[in-house]
C-alpha cells in the first residue's frame, strides 16, 4: 500500500499545517480582543472551544478512516481547515471565532489521528521508529511555527487577522496535494464507532502510560498558548502579537530540539524525562509570576515546550512500537482525547482566576494543578507497570 513520490519528511506537512492552524490565534488574540472586546475568561473559552471540534474528531476519526479511507479523511480534514480560515478572516464577533475554533479542532483532530499512520504507511514496517520521529517532529514544528508565523506576519504585513489566515489556507492547499500522492488505506466495516471499543487491555495500559506524561505536558503548554498575552502584560513584558508569538513559538521551538536530543532514548525514558522537566517548569513558573520576572517566565516556557515535546514522542512511541497496526488509530484517538480534555481544564480555570484573584494566585493554582497531574502520571511511568503494556517497554 506504499505510494511514495516525495521524501518521507514531506508527508508530515499535513501534520505541520494542522498544528500551525490552532496556534496562529495566540499572538493575534489581543488584536481580536481590541476589535471585538472580551475578558481573559472569555479568551480562554475561545481557546478551549477548540476541544469542541477535537473531541468528536478523536471519537469518529478511526472509524471514518476505516470506512472511507485514511486518505479521503485527511483530504476532508484539510478542507475543514481551509473553511476555518475563512471564518477567522471574516471574524467580527465571539460567535464567529468559536465556530472557527470548532472547525480548527475538527481539522487538527482528524489529522492527528490519521496523519501519523499515513507517515508510517509510507515509511514501511522497517522504519517504524523513524516514521514516529518524523510525525512527532512535524507536530512540534507546527506547534512552534504557528505562533511565530502569525507574530511576524502581524508585525510586518497589513490586516494581520486576515493575511495570516489567507497564507494558512494556502499551506493547507499544499497539504492537500501531499495527501493526494498517498496510497489509500484498506477500507471495510467497523464493529463500533467508538475508538475505545475493541481495544485490547494491553493497549489500554499503553494509553494510560502515555497520558500520564502527555496530559500534563500539553496542559503546561496550553497555559502559555491561552494566556501568553495576559502573562506578558502582567509581568511587564513586550506586548502585542510579536511578543506573544515569540513566547509561544519559542516554547514550542524547544519541542523539536528536545525530541532530537533524546530521540535515541527508549519510550519509557522519554516519559520519565518529560515528567521531570514539566514539574521543574511549573516550579519556575510560580517564581516567575510571583516575582514578575520575565526571564524566569521564558525559562519556564522553554522547559514546558521541551517536556511537552518529549512526552509527545514517548507516548506516540509506545503506541507505534507496542500496539498492533489496526489498533493504532483507535489508541491514538483515545490518547489524544484524554490529553486535550485534561489540558483544557487548568487553562480555562486559570483565565477566570486571573480575572477574579489576580495573576499571582492564578499562576500558583495553575502550576499546582499541572504538578499534581505529573505526580499522578509518574505512578504509571514504572517498568513494573509497563511490563503489562503488550511488550516490555523501558
Amino acid at each position: 500500500m506504499r505510494k511514495k513520490s516525495f521524501p518521507l519528511g514531506v508527508y508530515a506537512l499535513p501534520l505541520v499545517a494542522a498544528f500551525m492552524l490552532p496556534n496562529l490565534v495566540t499572538p493575534l488574540m489581543e488584536l481580536f480582543r481590541d476589535e471585538i472586546g472580551f475578558s481573559s475568561g472569555v479568551l480562554t473559552v475561545i481557546f478551549v472551544c477548540y476541544l469542541g471540534g477535537l473531541a468528536p474528531a478523536f471519537l469518529v476519526a478511526p472509524s471514518l478512516g476505516q470506512v472511507w479511507g485514511r486518505k479521503r479523511m485527511q483530504l476532508i480534514a484539510c478542507g475543514l481547515g481551509i473553511v476555518s480560515c475563512i471564518f477567522y478572516i471574516v471574524g467580527t464577533n465571539v460567535g464567529v471565532l468559536l465556530i472557527a475554533r470548532v472547525l480548527t479542532g475538527l481539522c487538527t483532530g482528524l489529522v492527528l489521528v490519521l496523519g501519523p499512520s499515513a507517515v508510517q504507511a509510507v515509511a514501511g514496517k522497517d522504519r517504524i521508529k523513524q516514521s514516529t520521529f518524523v510525525a512527532t517532529l512535524g507536530i512540534a514544528i507546527g506547534l512552534a511555527g504557528g505562533p511565530l508565523f502569525a507574530g511576524f506576519i502581524a508585525e510586518l504585513l497589513p490586516w494581520p487577522t486576515k493575511t495570516v489566515f489567507v497564507l494558512m489556507a494556502a499551506l493547507l492547499m499544499l497539504s492537500l496535494l501531499v495527501v493526494l500522492s498517498e496510497a489509500e488505506s484498506p477500507t471495510g466495516p467497523v464493529k463500533s464507532w467508538l475508538p475505545f471499543r475493541g481495544l485490547e487491555a494491553s493497549t489500554g495500559r499503553i494509553i494510560v502510560t502515555g497520558l500520564g506524561a502527555f496530559g500534563p505536558g500539553m496542559t503546561a503548554a496550553a497555559i502559555i498558548l491561552a494566556l501568553a498575552p495576559t502573562l506578558l502584560a502582567g509581568l511587564g513584558g513586550a506586548t502585542g502579537p510579536l511578543g506573544a508569538g515569540l513566547m509561544a513559538g519559542g516554547m514550542y521551538v524547544m519541542s523539536p530540539i528536545a525530541q532530537t536530543l533524546v530521540r535515541r532514548f527508549t519510550s519509557m525514558a522519554h516519559i520519565r524525562t518529560s515528567l521531570a522537566l514539566i514539574i521543574l517548569a511549573m516550579v519556575i513558573f510560580v517564581f516567575a509570576v510571583n516575582s514578575h520576572n520575565l526571564i524566569l517566565l521564558v525559562v519556564s516556557a522553554g522547559l514546558m515546550g521541551a517536556g511537552q515535546g518529549i512526552s509527545n514522542l514517548g507516548s506516540f512511541g509506545l503506541i507505534h512500537q507496542y500496539v498492533e497496526p489496526p489498533q493504532i488509530p483507535g489508541a491514538t484517538a483515545v490518547l489524544s482525547l484524554g490529553v486535550y480534555a485534561s489540558a483544557s481544564i487548568v487553562p480555562l480555570a486559570g483565565g477566570f482566576l486571573i480575572d477574579s484573584q489576580g495573576l499571582e494566585n492564578a499562576g500558583f493554582y495553575m502550576a499546582m494543578g499541572v504538578i499534581a497531574m505529573a505526580l499522578v502520571g509518574s505512578l504509571f511511568a514504572r517498568e513494573k507497570y509497563a511490563r503489562g503494556v503488550g511488550k516490555k517497554a523501558r
